[in-house]
């Protein structure tokens, strides 16, 4: 049988090096190749540092590095038409496309591959993101209802994402949420201690953030908790850390803004966007992984954290709660600094229990979020899609569709 052929539209590119979709499309492209299915990744040629055109095997997945209009509001949709008509030049069998923004192109194969299947994952109600003004918030309203009506099948990562398509345009989505696989053992070695510590970093006596530098993840509302807290007690708070890793993304502003909330707190330490080993040394060995943000579809960092076994201490958005309720953690008032300081007062106060707690969370973690499960059931979709199982080759009516903000 002829094996089938996937385009991956919409990730910045592979391997990830920073965000949550680049992290989920890394995980699910992998293992489809390792299942025999024929993946081809599209990125962008400056994430990737590669030239436009660039052809590359990674972890058995075809990764074409494209060129882009390298700006906050073109980069993504100069991208996605380039890859778009790469994948259809190709005959691609199944277009994926990741996020709301690229879905706005979802039509395309619609319309100049009929026999292809298109899919969509939608991953973040993006328009609530702070960065984001008033033409760009339309473009991606725009781009949710795409991806609810261009698409043979719309996937949500979670189950909020799910009750949310349907609510406001009338969809019916897949819920396949992200996942996580357990960590390498020799994350919490000796060898990953000597890694921490050479980047002045206490292994088991920091609180980490892991995420992107922008306003919408509330990164200075845990600044200001945690200078709060060493404020109140600095003698008992005079050895614990704050971690930030992450990189700004088009929000240079809002990381300065960030470095002036912390200048001359030697205990805040930006270590900037970190991947692979040393990303598994800093969620493996914290004291607890904090996430404050505002807005969110189902974050990968706190599967992360939890698969990790660092006990998550986080806002208490819907789609936080969503994970909280499956595997355990600390929810705290979202953008309340003074509610958060309290809810880091009361973990702290619990250190020696935080190891055997992280077990519990670890292992229901796995249980609930697996990526093994997640992938299974994409391919499981992509099959049921193929022609001769399906009778029905056309399009949901296009109507208007009802907002609720």
């Amino acid at each position: 049988m002829k094996a089938l052929r996937v385009a991956m539209i919409g990730a910045k590119g592979m391997p990830a090096t920073i965000g949550g979709v680049e992290r989920h499309v890394e995980a699910l492209s992998s293992r489809l190749a390792a299942s025999g299915v024929r993946v081809t990744v599209y990125g962008r040629a400056w994430y990737m540092d590669r030239h436009p055109g660039t052809v590359r095997t990674e972890q058995g997945v075809r990764v074409v590095a494209l060129p882009s209009l390298r700006t906050k509001h073109l980069d993504a949709i100069s991208y996605t038409f380039m890859a778009t008509l790469h994948a259809m030049r190709e005959h691609a069998d199944i277009y994926h496309f990741h996020g709301v923004g690229p879905s706005l192109l979802a039509w395309m194969p619609r319309v100049f591959r009929p026999r292809s299947r298109v899919v969509v994952t939608f991953h973040c109600v993006d328009r609530r993101h702070a960065k984001w003004g008033v033409i760009a918030r339309a473009a991606l309203w725009l781009g949710e209802w795409a991806a609810c009506t261009f698409p043979h099948q719309t996937i949500t990562v979670g189950e909020t994402l799910t009750a949310y398509c349907r609510a406001t345009y009338g969809a019916a989505p897949v819920c396949i949420p992200n996942g996580v696989v357990p960590l390498a053992p020799d994350a919490t070695s000796e060898r990953a201690h000597d890694l921490l510590r050479a980047n002045d970093i206490a292994p088991g006596k920091y609180l980490l953030v892991a995420s992107r530098l922008v306003a919408h993840k509330e990164i200075h509302t845990v600044i200001q908790a945690f200078r709060q807290l060493r404020q109140e007690r600095p003698e008992q708070y005079a050895a614990l850390q704050l971690v930030i890793a992450g990189a700004p993304a088009f929000t240079d502003a809002y990381a300065e803004q960030l470095h002036a909330a912390a200048a001359g707190d030697t205990a805040i330490r930006f270590v900037g966007q970190r991947s692979g080993r040393m990303l598994d040394a800093l969620f493996a060995n914290c004291l607890a992984f904090v996430h404050a943000s505002r807005a969110e579809g189902l974050p990968i960092a706190v599967l992360d954290a939890a698969g990790a076994g660092a006990v998550p201490i986080v806002s208490d958005i819907p789609e936080h709660c969503e994970i909280i309720q499956r595997v355990g953690g600390v929810l705290f008032e979202t953008g309340n600094a003074w509610d958060l300081a309290c809810k880091l007062e009361v973990v702290i106060a619990n250190a020696p229990h935080l190891r055997e707690i992280g077990d519990g969370i670890r292992d229901a973690t796995l249980r609930h979020y697996h990526w093994d499960t997640c992938v299974a059931q994409v391919a499981g979709l992509y099959r049921a899609l193929q022609p001769d199982t399906r009778t029905v080759n056309r399009a949901r009516r296009v109507s208007a569709p009802r907002y609720i903000v």
